[in-house]
């Protein structure tokens, strides 16, 4: 199915397409457990109380790094912000920013990069 979506703001964008990309990803990766509580949220708001606030999946459980889209620093710091991310997750997203500005989909082979740079990726790790 194909969104299209019109907004001044580009966050509010970024968010629902992340959103939707995850919620395909999501029951493809997940743990029980992670969909366990993810149901139990859903039901709670449902049943319960409708202000509860909806559980949000660790995928830090799933994947060891992360590579963020280097569209800007809003989008970087944007997607940053969820509370299980460490600094280190968005930090190869940020490098690449500084130094190749935005470069669309090749940003992907230079956050990889660095990250092997660095010494953080392993076999078995999951991006």
């Amino acid at each position: 199915m194909v969104e299209i979506s019109l907004s001044k703001d580009p966050m509010a964008i970024v968010g629902g397409a992340l959103r939707s990309n995850l919620t395909i990803l999501g029951p493809l990766v997940l743990s029980a457990s992670e969909h366990l509580l993810y149901f139990l949220s859903v039901a709670w708001r449902k049943w319960v109380n409708p202000k509860w606030p909806m559980y949000v999946p660790d995928f830090t459980k799933v994947f060891e790094h992360f590579c963020i889209h280097a569209g800007g620093r809003a989008v970087i710091e944007e997607l940053a912000k969820n509370p299980r991310l460490k600094k280190e997750h968005a930090e190869p997203s940020r490098m690449t920013l500084h130094r190749f500005e935005n470069t669309s989909s090749n940003s992907l082979w230079y956050k990889l990069a660095y990250i092997e740079a660095k010494g953080r990726i392993e076999k078995g790790d999951r991006v």
